[in-house]
């Protein structure tokens, strides 16, 4: 819920000039989602130096959602998925029993550090 609230107001945000311009504004692998276009999204060695197709894949879903015209999809879906590491980082944390041995306070710490972490993308 904090990293819902903390990160809603990106959502009002533009595209930025940082990598925007090489993932999403003339990326063309992101411009269809049939199986041909996916296929090449697998068998493309690198975007902006890295091979991260699910990446590429989840901002070509976005795309169909809003195009270049809008980047509220591309937020949306960085917020979900923020979350969702967030919960993912907790259930790790403090549901594992294997780390249970490991103090409160360090898990704490760690939940903390992945949840305010300038560096969320």
């Amino acid at each position: 819920m904090i990293t819902w609230i903390d990160l809603l107001p990106s959502l009002d945000c533009g595209f930025t000039n940082w990598e925007d311009p090489r993932y999403v504004l003339e990326n063309p692998l992101i411009r269809e989602t049939n199986g041909a276009a996916i296929k090449r999204i697998f068998e493309t060695k690198e975007v902006s130096l890295n091979y991260h197709p699910l990446t590429i894949l989840s901002l070509a879903y976005d795309y169909r959602l809003g195009e270049i015209t809008d980047a509220r999809p591309y937020h949306r879906t960085n917020l979900l998925f923020n979350c969702l590491n967030v919960l993912l980082v907790f259930l790790v944390v403090f549901l594992e029993p294997c780390l249970r041995h490991v103090r409160r306070d360090l898990y704490l710490f760690s939940f903390d550090f992945h949840v305010y972490s300038p560096i969320v993308d």
